[in-house]
């Protein structure tokens, strides 16, 4: 992201430096007072300084930079896909805005139960055993019921059976910095999946959950009641946080970028139309402001929880018989899912397997609706005095960036194999990145187009503030 910005001020300063309109023209000339080097811009109540390297760093920082950092984080996520995240929120922020608009959908703040908030926040995964994957020690003790593997712990328990200590291979870790971060211990031998447990799931003992075919103000009537309520029955409380931080950081430049966008009026839409640099923060401003819906709406988990499950049982069961309960072990599991939420998990496993997982787009087209109408409203799509290829890279960025972010943003879920945590095993092999890398280097040439353009229309028009009857002063 550095060497983006410092191209893009590089590339703005060589472009300034031939064509430099920071000289007095006809219209300042009629102006009563003119200062070598400041101009106004036909407005005689404006001096504009010429901008320096370091305007036009502060308005990246500002106005790019710090919106993209307010994006929400999936539970336990990597640091390479945070990284990534960011990444592309800083150049498309449609990509940020996918983020916020799938932690507003799941609706996790309004759950009933600690369980409930984290499989809504996708926070819980469950071990899944692929079938056919390991020789069964016992092949008549498993049977199917609703499609989930049944018996396997029994039958092993009950027929004093010994599994081959070399039938339960270790599974391949993935890299620290592409591993997602799971609460307790978790081995898994080969054979078995961690995934991800659909928002719907129910548990075990978690009798005070709401049914989720309830109106939803009846799940916000219970939200507002809770803490005013007694729990007749211990329930399991989980540790997360709603990231305070994010949110005061979201207020913030959700302010800032709605004065950018007030002072944008007026002069710099007579001169550049709506191709103004200051007009470039709107996708901004509305993946800030969705994000900051989302950090209210879904709480925070800084690792993943594990839920105990019949395929758990399995593998502990198979994992003792081997006399290998030290080698394969899962702990620290919070909860247990009930027969009808593993016989989903398994349907939803197989889903995954058997189907490629393709990126629903509509919801892109309705994102990028905001920014361009904030676009329009502003500027009414006046060409004003701008340039061609002013007006091609600005537009080019919105619209890749508000269309496009969202799909290539759903990179980042293959980067730590989500929903299958983990089956990140050819991560290292070029050949698995090399369609991706290709889609993300494409669709990044528009944004790093303008950010150049928009440091050459600052550097040009330089750095304003106005002067108003009363005496005071108000920077542009």
């Amino acid at each position: 992201m550095l060497v983006i910005i410092l191209l893009a001020l590089l590339a703005s300063f060589s472009l300034a430096q031939a064509q430099d309109t920071n000289s007095i023209n006809g219209d300042d000339a009629q102006c009563p007072v003119n200062i070598p080097g400041i101009t106004h811009h036909g407005n005689c109540n404006l001096l504009c300084r010429p901008a320096s390297w370091t305007d036009i760093l502060v308005f990246y920082l500002v106005n790019y930079v710090a919106h993209a950092a307010t994006v929400t984080t999936r539970p336990g996520q990597s640091m390479l896909t945070s990284l990534f995240t960011i990444a592309i929120a800083l150049l498309l922020p449609g990509g940020g805005v996918r983020c916020g608009i799938q932690a507003i959908f799941n609706l996790a703040k309004f759950a009933d139960t600690d369980l409930q908030v984290a499989a809504r926040a996708g926070a819980l995964c469950a071990v899944v055993k692929i079938r056919d994957a390991l020789p069964d020690p016992q092949p008549d003790s498993h049977a199917e019921e609703g499609g989930r593997a049944m018996g396997g712990a029994e039958g092993v328990e009950r027929q004093g059976m010994r599994v081959d200590p070399q039938v339960l291979r270790p599974k391949e870790e993935s890299r620290k910095i592409v591993a997602t971060k799971i609460h307790g211990l978790c081995r898994l031998p080969e054979g078995y999946d961690l995934v991800v447990v659909p928002r719907t799931a129910t548990f075990e003992r978690d009798d005070q959950a709401a049914d989720l075919a309830s109106p939803f103000h009846e799940h916000v009537r219970r939200w507002l009641t809770a803490p005013f309520r007694v729990e007749a029955v211990p329930l399991t409380v989980l540790c997360c946080s709603y990231n305070i931080v994010k949110i005061f950081v979201s207020l913030a430049q959700l302010g800032f970028a709605i004065a950018t966008l007030y002072r944008t009026r007026g002069d710099q839409i007579d001169l550049y139309g709506y191709a103004a640099f200051g007009l470039t923060v709107a996708p901004y401003a509305w993946m800030s402001f969705v994000n900051l819906a989302g950090n209210i709406m879904c709480p925070q988990y800084d690792t993943m929880f594990v839920v105990e499950s019949s395929s758990l049982d399995c593998l502990r069961a198979e994992a003792e018989a081997a006399g290998a309960s030290d080698s394969f072990m899962v702990t620290g599991t919070v909860g247990r899912l009930t027969v009808q939420a593993e016989a989903e998990l398994m349907r939803y496993y197989a889903e995954v397997q058997s189907r490629f997982q393709a990126y629903d787009s509509s919801g892109a087209v309705y994102a990028a609706v905001v920014p361009i109408a904030i676009l329009g409203g502003l500027s009414r799509f006046s060409p004003g005095q701008s340039t061609l290829y002013q007006r091609v890279w600005t537009m080019m960025w919105l619209v890749f960036g508000c269309a496009a972010g969202g799909a290539v943003g759903q990179i980042a879920d293959h980067i730590e194999g989500r929903p299958v945590l983990g089956s990140t095993r050819h991560l290292h092999q070029f050949g698995f990145w090399f369609i991706p890398i290709s889609i993300a280097l494409f669709y990044a040439a528009a944004p790093i187009g303008g950010y150049i353009v928009v440091g050459h229309m600052i550097k040009e028009f330089g750095v304003c503030y106005e002067f108003k009857n009363v005496g005071g002063a108000e920077g542009l």
